[in-house]
């Protein structure tokens, strides 16, 4: 290999470190995706991100992301969320979570747009 060359993870091309917990480690949607159930569900692998990964600021807004995540369940099983889906879901965890800073609001944002169809 040339000394100017140096080698480069596919994962670094899009910014994505696999060392990183990140929004990638989270469930995608299909016929496996659970909010509660399961190894790989979603709530602990929410709690597993914001107690190591970069998401550390959303961990007093767990419970309400969960309980919307979990009204549409059957919509991220079917293979994702539309656009109206995300906003209702998105109206829904403000409404329940009421001291969301702009940071929380960004963050919440990236994961629901994880499931997108």
């Amino acid at each position: 290999m040339h000394k100017y060359h140096k080698k480069v993870r596919s994962s670094d091309l899009f910014g994505i470190y696999k060392d990183d917990m990140g929004l990638f480690n989270l469930p995608k949607a299909g016929h496996k995706f659970s909010i509660k159930s399961g190894l790989g569900n979603f709530s602990e692998k929410l709690k597993s991100i914001t107690r190591y990964g970069e998401l550390k600021n959303l961990k007093n807004n767990i419970p309400a992301i969960t309980k919307a995540f979990k009204s549409y369940e059957k919509y991220i099983k079917r293979g994702g969320l539309s656009f109206r889906q995300r906003y209702c879901l998105w109206r829904k965890i403000k409404k329940m979570d009421k001291n969301l800073n702009k940071e929380d609001e960004r963050e919440i944002k990236k994961i629901i747009d994880q499931y997108k169809r």
